[in-house]
């Protein structure tokens, strides 16, 4: 470890294994706070590279892996996770988690990874809360949600205690480093299909060169020009779709947007607030009370995305029709319907993990 930080403090940059074996001395808190904030400072100023992010990123879904797994699901090579990295400001609804549960409900198999709010009024594990999800899953739990309505949620706390020592130094630095792009890296289950949103179109090459290092079998990084995390209906998007170790960019311009049928102009017009407003929005979105509305129309898009980075559609266009059917024709509604059917089967099997759950929190 002395030799990788020696490194990182000289301006080097760090191989994979050294990379990995630093991520594991930070989280076991074998680092402390102030050299952990200085390494992570000198990496963001001189730039981190793509196998740097893929060894610490590695390290911590080791870490995860040390919890209880459900071997069922680890097993499967089908699973999808949509995911932002935040940080973008917007303040929008929880898009990214309505597309997931659009896409589980006409039968992808969604398994998301995520958290609570960190700079919104709600993250997706709160919007989830509000629509009656419950997050204290056990794996057998968890395994049975992904087999009978194709949707499962890791909440990150019970997964990645490795990160209660970086958090604080998160915290303290007040500005983003290496720490803020892991979060959507490091699912503990093995995603083959993913989609990530990132803050920052500048970071799109590394994000992309991460996933391949990670070994995503299909994959899109994406970054709109008014600065959000997801595909905006307002304004270009900038995306790179990865097939294997294969790379190609694409560009969504207001002239696609408006052949895919979506001309809107006002931002405002998909803001959210906390989580019972945005479990509102979502629910009308997938009950079809939102027809042709910019709400509606950005998860859509952005789903239609997903299907067409996983090979589900063969153009973006083709995908819009899929979703937008799958809205009008009922099949959305049944994803919530499916919250509360879950409930009583796991409530028994997963009692034993709320001193767990509030003991990581």
């Amino acid at each position: 470890m002395k030799t990788a930080l020696d490194q990182v403090l000289n301006h080097k940059t760090l191989s994979y294994s050294e990379s990995k074996s630093l991520m594991d001395a930070m989280g076991a808190g074998e680092v402390s706070a102030e050299i952990m904030s200085a390494i992570v400072s000198v990496m963001k100023y001189r730039g981190e590279t793509a196998v740097e992010i893929a060894g610490f990123a590695s390290s911590l879904i080791s870490q995860a892996r040390k919890n209880d797994l459900s071997s069922e699901l680890q097993s499967r090579d089908d699973l999808i996770d949509l995911v932002g990295t935040g940080g973008d400001g917007g303040k929008t609804f929880n898009i990214t988690t309505t597309c997931s549960l659009l896409l589980a409900s006409l039968g992808y198999p969604v398994l998301k990874h995520g958290n609570r709010a960190v700079s919104s009024k709600s993250g997706s594990s709160d919007v989830l809360t509000a629509l009656g999800y419950d997050l204290n899953k056990s794996p057998e739990a968890l395994n049975r949600d992904l087999n009978s309505m194709n949707f499962g949620f890791c909440f990150a706390p019970l997964y990645h205690q490795a990160f209660k020592n970086i958090a604080p130094v998160r915290k303290a630095l007040k500005t983003r480093t290496v720490f803020n792009l892991l979060g959507p890296l490091v699912h503990p289950y093995n995603i083959n299909y993913q989609m990530v949103g990132i803050y920052d179109g500048n970071l799109l090459e590394l994000y992309a060169d991460t996933l391949v290092s990670l070994g995503r079998k299909r994959a899109v990084v994406l970054a709109s020009e008014d600065g959000m995390d997801e595909v905006s209906i307002f304004a270009a998007t900038n995306l790179i779709f990865i097939n294997g170790t294969e790379k190609k960019k694409v560009r969504i311009t207001k002239e696609d947007l408006l052949s895919f049928g979506f001309n809107f102009n006002n931002p405002q017009e998909i803001a959210g607030g906390n989580a019972e407003e945005n479990a509102k929005i979502t629910r009308d979105i997938l009950n079809n009370n939102l027809p042709n509305t910019s709400l509606e129309s950005i998860v859509i898009l952005n789903s239609a995305v997903a299907l067409f980075a996983f090979g589900e559609a063969q153009s973006i266009l083709e995908g819009i029709q899929l979703v937008t059917e799958g809205i009008r024709g009922g099949r959305s509604k049944n994803i919530l319907q499916g919250f509360e059917i879950a409930k009583p089967l796991q409530a028994k099997s997963d009692e034993n993990l709320i001193p767990r759950i509030q003991k990581v929190l």
